[in-house]
């Protein structure tokens, strides 16, 4: 149904079923419609800490394909903490299909003995038979990049998306801890 433009209501006005169906079920019939569906999965999180191997701290399963059009948003809520002595790095990619990006972004983070709380948030696109990854609000340390392409991933279904971090050096005090995980699959 096409969208109606709403009416403007007068006082005492009798509200017939026909008004409502054409100015409230159809228009949301409409924007729902234009919004589309999607699909909400919960990822498996890995805490890293002491070590400076690439660690997969989040990791979802996509179980429907993925098409052209479609978009796949990964968030996750976590802690960090680097109370190592100095100022230490740490690599950031985002995998999806059996293709990670290259280091999506490579992060100084500040010595500090407090314990910060973080918001990540990706948003993968499939264009034709290729992915762009964007970084699209994240961790207040980082500095955001434009993207990254992931050249050929599989688009059937049940895929993975997966976060990975690689620590700049191996101590006890450095450490993400991711808490909460979310990927909503958008369908064109």
């Amino acid at each position: 149904m096409a969208w109606t433009t709403p009416r403007t209501w007068v006082d005492a006005e009798v509200v017939t079923a026909a008004i409502m169906n054409t100015h409230v079920r159809d228009n949301l019939t409409d924007l729902d419609a234009r919004v589309g569906s999607s699909t909400l999965y919960t990822p498996t999180l890995t805490e890293v800490v002491n070590t400076v191997t690439e660690t997969t701290v989040f990791s979802a399963t996509v179980t429907q394909a993925v098409s052209d059009g479609d978009v796949l948003i990964a968030m996750m809520i976590c802690e960090l903490l680097n109370n190592s002595g100095a100022n230490r790095a740490m690599d950031y990619k985002i995998g999806y299909g059996g293709v990670d990006s290259a280091d999506l972004v490579t992060a100084n983070v500040a010595n500090s003995a407090t314990v910060s709380v973080q918001h990540v948030e990706h948003v993968i696109g499939r264009s034709g038979s290729n992915a762009w990854a964007a970084w699209t609000a994240g961790l207040s340390l980082l500095t955001p990049v434009n993207g990254a392409q992931l050249a050929s991933p599989t688009f059937t279904a049940s895929q993975t998306l997966t976060i990975k971090v690689t620590l700049g050096v191996a101590h006890a005090s450095y450490r993400l801890t991711p808490k909460y995980g979310a990927v909503i699959h958008h369908f064109a």
